[in-house]
């Protein structure tokens, strides 16, 4: 049934089968496919026109009453509305038959230039697994991290640093605090009073080494405060009480970590 629809497609678009093959342009497949069908609806619309004649000739009859123009309408009518019904019905079996070949050598087309492109340039290559995210950075390697910023600022500020009380200071021995953050992390903390020989002075050297780290500079309520978004520490602060209980106030958060 088919390919006798595909025959008469043929016969009636006045045109030849048409020929596809892996080596065919896309773009031409769809070329002729649209070419197809635009024969389709002129022909069909020829047939629809026959039928509405026949219609008007049936009506002349009815109006005339005229025997002779009223059969002849009647059999025009009947024979052309036939027409339009087989042709309707055939040209939608072999419009199907025809998307059918038009996808498949599509689809060949597009295999066969894969193939042409992997001869010429290689094999495509696989696509890149996602890299996987950072993993947050151990709590002890922060802690390490936060030491060895307190030495290099305390070796940098003027004099011996001493609490409250007059003891000294080492880093090795500060106390540090932790809180929560993000789903499981936690984010070491440390908050440390002292005072040197010349405040002053000391904030400034103080400042300049995280600086030279290549901390990002901000301030705010009377603090000095360095950052970093992609650092073990991810934020320091320093501020000068001197007028009021004669200390400097350090704070410094690490970066979100695993216990």
């Amino acid at each position: 049934m088919t390919s006798l629809a595909v025959a008469i497609h043929s016969l009636f678009a006045a045109s030849p089968p048409i020929e596809w093959s892996e080596e065919s342009n896309p773009v031409r497949i769809l070329d002729l496919v649209a070419s197809g069908f635009r024969a389709d609806v002129t022909l069909l619309g020829a047939a629809g026109l026959l039928v509405l004649a026949g219609a008007a000739v049936i009506t002349v009859g009815a109006l005339t009453r005229s025997a002779t123009w009223l059969g002849t309408g009647i059999t025009v009518t009947v024979i052309f509305a036939l027409l339009f019904g087989g042709l309707l019905a055939l040209f939608g079996v072999a419009t199907a038959h025809t998307a059918d070949r038009a996808e498949s050598a599509m689809k060949r087309s597009a295999t066969a230039r894969v193939q042409e492109s992997a001869r010429e340039f290689g094999p495509l290559l696989p696509p890149k697994p996602a890299e996987p995210v950072n993993p947050l950075p151990g709590a002890e390697k922060v802690r390490t991290e936060i030491r060895r910023m307190v030495a290099a600022s305390f070796n940098a500020a003027s004099g011996a640093v001493v609490d409250e009380a007059g003891a000294p200071l080492r880093p090795a021995a500060v106390a540090f605090s932790s809180a929560a953050c993000g789903e499981t992390g936690v984010a070491v903390q440390l908050h440390l009073a002292f005072r040197t020989h010349d405040n002053a002075a000391s904030m400034g050297r103080i400042l300049a080494v995280w600086d030279e780290a290549g901390y990002a500079p901000d301030y705010a309520m009377h603090e000095e405060i360095r950052y970093s978004d992609s650092r073990l520490i991810e934020r320091m602060g320093l501020r000068d009480r001197t007028t009021i209980d004669g200390l400097i106030h350090m704070s410094i958060v690490g970066a979100c970590a695993t216990p």
